[in-house]
């Protein structure tokens, strides 16, 4: 509760010296509730502000100076002054009050005089001061991340009822006519011969788009959600709205979209160090965010013609002009060669594009290419969307084609396979991953690899000079005899000379990086090198783009706002695990598209002295790369591309591109790329030019083709309106690559909106970004110094054939004074040092395949003995009953479920590390396993921990009730519940469902997991029953001084900090009493012996003769390394009220009651206060009515004091919440239940 003013109460300072202030000045911290007092007592302040003397001490914030001056504007202003602008300030100055209201953390200090120096402090903010003051100390060097205006939340829509039975029936039907379509449709337009033959342009236009069997896999049931959508939407008549944001939520549990589905939400994952080359995980709390084989996001819902999936048309409901007809209308030929900007910046930012997205073309029957033109109406395919040429055509209609080739996208599901309109897939990842090298799948990584050294495979020249390695499908080349295609990361590899050249350089960098590597680090094995090689291709490839490539395309103010500009020392802080990295549908289909307008018609050839040589028609080049093969050809293309200008970045395209792509030499028949770009966005339901520059708030906004003047020229605008009929009919593509660049950018302001957002999306939702600090993907401050040294330029200059001297810009052309020519050779073009990379020689090393045929040996083992277990508990072998000693001790020891699917796996490594032991004893594969002999068997348990198992074994380290944000919010000044980010530099430690920390090693019998059971000596240790009837026997000594609570209160800590869950089998109590338990019952049973003469058990069973042991099982195993065995804490380990509160969050959601912050309870049957909640679903309740206590620790109905305790603090709680609530009824249930837990 605040102190009122008339109560001013002094704060001790901690941490540092009080400031010193001028006397008779105090100064007041105003707080969110004393806001609304200053704001009233506004006319008192000023007067007060207004003294000379009380500017001595700066303001501590830009807010409060602007508060303060407001306030003397307001209070100076002379007596004629209109009222209205009195009013007018004030109404400023009540604003500025209510952002420090509406803070949580913000206080304003606002100078006194006449006082001592006092401060008034809220006592529910006062604890935070020296949180601020030391996180202050740690975190005042970081850069905060830019926020930008995110994207505008949907409408919320009303849908019409539609029962769980009739949605069922509409999805059955759906799939009973995709069904059809696939088995009868789809094989008869096959067996007619309506397919595209190989070499025609189409074949080839094809090679860009093919198709996945990944996609292909997933297109059925996509087509059976689309087709269920346009059923419900056709019967109900809904909205584009309901249909792009009702649909989608409707429940389709229970029906085939449902059953089918191979796009399931996923758990939470493990994070790793090394990326997936799909993207799995990137995200750990949503696992299949920028996956490759996913949809493509979308900034703007869909625009079909029938809000399902029919392309999209006019405004008026017509057609669209042919995307042929724009093209020659408004995408015309035109040799604009830009002032400085080079080839290479097109075909790196093609490779970039490349890297993000790559859309799939549908296929037929047995993944046949359909054909669209010149079949008859029943070989008409239901993908088929082909290009309308006109008669008129000055290239193609003088050969009679009336039509181009064009089939639909590949659709896909979304998460879930809900309903909703039709999505596009994308097959690459959608982070900047180096996947275009790569590959976005490990069986393409496979194929590319030597799986020697770590390097990536390529063939030799004549020359001894490395090539990509030739494709086995030819299918798709033009290469003549030994010319083949080449494979890469991306099938578009082959797809022009500027492509092949920047695909070769990489994979020769990344070999580069592979050998280096290797020679620092002679005991890294081939994995590791390769994916060591692989992270730093990635960090490079992350850091030109964003540091070369971005600002040369969106000019400094836009990468500014957009916060693209990487930092020029320490780590990133913007990760945010909310952010979805997914490449947008319009960015991929058309504001990429922008590259190709700034593509030459010709690539210049240029010597290594940078003189001309030679040139070749782009065209000629396309999916032909016999040149490659000539020993000088690919380096004379490489500097030619850092030598020749770019074209201008407008509305005029190569006639490449337009007319001679692919183009059939016999007939002339061709295609045009920019016709496919153009159907390809109606196709994808792009929406119209002017939605995306309302989308980005550019001015002015455009509703007639005579707005457009404040955006592209005026001739521009008079080709556009002639073929367009309204301006909101304008395709995404045309309008924006028509638009005059913005200042020191090659593209205007939509574009540059969209590729700004997008890039922010990609840098702040990528786990792995090269600057983060996000362990153990995280690279270390000296190797990020080192990747900051990285260029284009120094890349090229590494990996070209011969390459003497570059500019360092090689993005720009080169200059005498601003960009002069370097020698390769020297330090002006810095080059990277990979010492920062070395790591010492571990004593312990295991090959792959011993390591993974240990894995499996152990993966059998564990799998043996739950099955033994199983049929156990089916026999009921070796169980205790519900009612016995044995049950009643697990009561207090009971397992979590995460907790046995730790121990599961815990389980594998010990019996993996066992084997490693034996060898070891019995020198079986010693020279193997280890590069260095170790003297003793403990060496070699403490360097068995160091063994990296995570590419093997799916080590459960999250859950659906578990933690796992990275990086660590910095700024939260509430706990995690299960004591995750505690620490910020180590957020696992002191974590709930974490293995216990020692003081000293453990010791065990065979030095790993065995019970100790000899002495120092070497004789038998004593029984621990023999030891508790001599040591710890019975005295009643009552303490003269301490009452019981002590005990009481002892326990209750301990239950806060320690719970060691104990082996059951599945859930239920072992019974190890007979001495022979652990080889007849369960291997974790660890009988105590019973001595002779103990005062109450018989040391013989007088029924069988037998000894008597008492009964006791093992400890869960909780290590997840190789090496000794270690047990788990289920609790957190910090003294925090878990035991009150729990420690995951299914547990915390459990005991809340989600109103006023409060915990649940049970009302007191007679009227007194409330008690613990109840529950009748506990496992170890044997209460007469079935009821037990329920709270943070299972363990609170153990005993009467205990449960009291429980009681106690439950009540606590909520008696804080409700006063709280009194002072603060603006907060929130979650503000509460935070600030009563602490």
């Amino acid at each position: 509760m605040e102190k009122p003013l008339s109560k001013v109460v002094g704060e001790p300072t901690i941490g540092k010296e009080r400031e010193k202030k001028p006397r008779g000045v105090t100064t007041i911290t105003v707080s969110r509730r004393t806001a609304w007092t200053g704001f009233f007592l506004v006319p008192t302040l000023v007067e007060i502000a207004c003294q000379p003397h009380s500017l001595q001490k700066p303001f501590r914030s830009r807010k409060q100076w602007i508060i303060f001056i407001l306030v003397v504007l307001t209070s100076r202003l002379p007596a004629g002054m209109s009222n209205r602008f009195r009013i007018i300030l004030l109404t400023v100055l009540l604003e500025l009050w209510l952002q420090v209201l509406m803070s949580s953390t913000e206080m304003v200090e606002v100078p006194i005089i006449g006082r001592k120096s006092q401060r008034i402090v809220s006592r529910v903010t006062r604890g935070l001061r020296l949180h601020k003051r030391q996180l202050g100390r740690f975190t005042q060097h970081i850069k905060p991340a830019k926020e930008i205006e995110p994207i505008p939340e949907g409408p919320k829509v009303l849908m019409p009822r539609i029962s769980s039975e009739e949605l069922k029936k509409f999805i059955d039907q759906a799939a009973e006519a995709v069904r059809f379509r696939m088995e009868s449709t789809e094989t008869s337009i096959y067996r007619s011969g309506a397919v595209q033959k190989p070499g025609t342009p189409e074949w080839y236009a094809t090679a860009t788009t093919r198709i996945k069997k990944a996609a292909k896999n997933y297109s059925r049931i996509a087509l059976t959600a689309e087709e269920a959508t346009r059923r419900i939407a056709n019967k109900y008549d809904l909205t584009k709205d309901q249909v792009s944001y009702g649909l989608p939520t409707a429940d389709i549990r229970g029906t085939i979209l449902n059953t089918n589905c191979p796009l399931e939400v996923d758990f939470p994952c493990q994070p790793r160090k090394y990326r997936a080359f799909s993207g799995y995980c990137n995200n750990v709390q949503n696992p299949s965010w920028g996956n490759s084989n996913r949809r493509f996001v979308r900034f703007l819902a869909p625009d079909y013609a029938d809000a399902v999936s029919l392309p999209r048309q006019a405004i008026g409901g017509e057609y669209l002009p042919s995307a042929r007809e724009v093209s020659m209308s408004v995408h015309t030929d035109s040799d604009r060669p830009h002032t400085h900007v080079t080839a290479i910046l097109a075909i790196f930012g093609e490779f970039v594009y490349h890297d993000l997205a790559h859309i799939a073309q549908s296929a037929g029957y047995q993944g046949s290419r359909i054909k669209c033109c010149g079949v008859d109406k029943n070989q008409f395919h239901p993908e088929c969307y082909p290009i309308r040429v006109p008669t008129s055509d000055p290239v193609f209609g003088r050969r009679n084609q009336n039509c181009m080739e064009y089939t639909r996208s590949c659709t896909t599901p979304r998460i879930g396979c809900t309903l909703g309109p039709r999505e596009q897939i994308n097959q690459v990842t959608a982070f900047l991953d180096a996947s275009v090298v790569y590959g976005s799948s490990e069986e393409e990584a496979n194929l590319l690899r030597t799986f020697k050294g770590g390097e990536l495979k390529t063939q030799r020249t004549a020359a001894g000079r490395e090539l990509l390695p030739a494709d086995v499908e030819q299918s798709y080349c033009k290469g003549l005899g030994k010319s083949k295609c080449f494979l890469a990361g991306d099938i578009r590899v082959n797809e022009n000379a500027g492509l092949i050249v920047m695909h070769t350089v990489w994979v020769r960098e990344h070999n580069r990086l592979a050998r280096n590597l290797a020679q620092l680090n002679p005991h890294w094995d081939d994995h590791q090198i390769f994916e060591e090689a692989r992270r730093i291709v990635g960090a490079q490839l992350q850091h030109i783009t964003y540091k070369e490539l971005l600002p040369a395309i969106l000019g400094q103010d836009i990468t500014d706002k957009y916060d693209l500009q990487p930092q020029g020392s320490g780590h990133f802080t913007g990760y945010d695990i909310n952010i979805n990295a997914g490449v947008s549908n319009a960015v991929a289909t058309s504001v990429f598209a922008f590259l190709f307008s700034m593509m030459p018609s010709h690539f210049e050839l240029y010597s290594k002295e940078y003189k001309k040589v030679g040139s070749k028609a782009m065209s000629e080049t396309f999916f032909q790369p016999s040149d490659m093969y000539d020993s000088n050809k690919l380096n004379e293309y490489l500097l030619g591309l850092v030598s020749q200008k770019a074209q201008n970045r407008d509305e005029f395209i190569s006639k490449e591109m337009t007319n001679n792509i692919f183009t059939e030499t016999n007939t002339g028949a061709g295609t045009d790329l920019v016709a496919y770009i153009l159907q390809q966005g109606r196709d994808h339901g792009i929406p119209g030019y002017t939605h995306w520059r309302k989308f980005c708030r550019i001015d002015p906004t455009i509703n007639s083709f005579s707005d457009l003047r404040a955006a592209m020229a005026s001739e521009t605008i008079e080709k556009i309106a002639r073929i367009y009929k309204n301006v909101h009919d304008i395709d995404l593509f045309t309008g924006g690559l028509a638009e005059t660049p913005l200042n020191g950018a090659v593209i205007g302001p939509t574009f540059a909106c969209l590729l700004g957002r997008q890039f922010h999306y990609v840098r702040r939702g990528d786990r792995f970004w090269y600057e983060n600090d996000i362990p153990p993907s995280s690279f270390s401050k000296e190797q990020l110094t080192e990747i900051r040294k990285v260029s284009l330029a120094r890349i090229l200059c590494d990996n070209a054939d011969n390459a003497d001297f570059m500019q360092p810009s090689t993005m720009y052309v080169t200059d005498p004074f601003l960009n002069a020519y370097q020698t390769c050779s020297s330090g002006d073009i810095p080059t990277m040092d990979l010492s920062k990379w070395k790591t010492l020689s571990p004593r312990f090393q295991v090959s792959a395949t011993v390591l993974k045929d240990s894995l499996s040996r152990a993966k059998r083992q564990a799998a043996n003995l739950m099955e033994n277990e199983r049929i156990s508990i089916n026999r009921e072998q070796g169980l205790a009953g519900s009612k016995s000693p044995q049950a009643a001790h697990l009561s207090f020891l009971r397992p979590k479920r995460q907790a046995q699917l730790i121990s599961n796996q815990s389980l594998v490594l010990e019996f993996a590390s066992q084997t490693f032991a034996n060898n070891f004893l019995n020198r079986n594969q010693r020279d193997e396993e280890t590069r260095l002999s170790f003297n003793s068997i403990q060496d070699l348990m403490s360097a068995l921990p160091n063994v990296d198992v995570g590419d093997l074994l799916d080590i459960p380290k999250v859950f659906d009730c578990d933690d796992q944000t990275l990086p660590c919010d910095h700024t939260s000044k509430f706990r995690t519940i299960t004591g995750w980010c505690n620490n910020l530099n180590h957020p696992e430690w002191g974590k709930s469902m974490r293995v216990f920390s020692r003081i000293l090693p453990p010791v065990y019998e065979d030095d790993m997991s065995s019970p100790r059971v000899t002495g120092r000596q070497g004789t038998p240790l004593p029984s621990g029953r023999l030891i508790s009837t001599q040591v710890h026997y019975d005295v009643a000594a009552p303490h003269v001084r301490y009452s019981l609570m002590v005990m009481q209160w002892g326990q209750f800590v301990d239950h806060d900090i320690t719970f060691t869950p104990m082996n059951t089998a599945n859930g239920k109590p072992l019974d190890c009493s007979d001495c022979q338990s652990a080889r007849s019952v369960h291997p974790e049973c660890l009988p105590i012996v019973v001595p002779p003469n103990d005062p109450f058990y018989p040391a013989i069973n007088r029924t069988t003769g037998r000894p008597t042991c008492i009964s006791f099982v093992r400890s869960l195993a909780g290590q997840l390394t190789l090496g000794r065995r270690e047990q788990l804490n289920q609790v957190t380990a910090y003294v925090d009220a878990s035991n009150v509160y729990g420690s995951d969050r299914c547990e915390a959601r459990m005991l809340r009651t989600f109103i006023g912050g409060k915990l649940n309870v049970t009302r007191h049957p007679h009227g007194a206060k409330d008690l613990l909640p109840q529950t009748s679903n506990h496992k170890d309740c044997v209460a007469p009515s079935g009821l037990c206590f329920e709270a943070g620790d299972s363990r609170a109905s153990e005993q009467p004091a205990l449960a009291a305790m429980h009681t106690i603090f439950m009540r606590e709680h909520n008696r804080i919440v409700t006063e709280l609530q009194k002072m603060n009824p603006h907060w929130s249930d979650e503000m509460l239940y935070q600030h009563g837990k602490g």
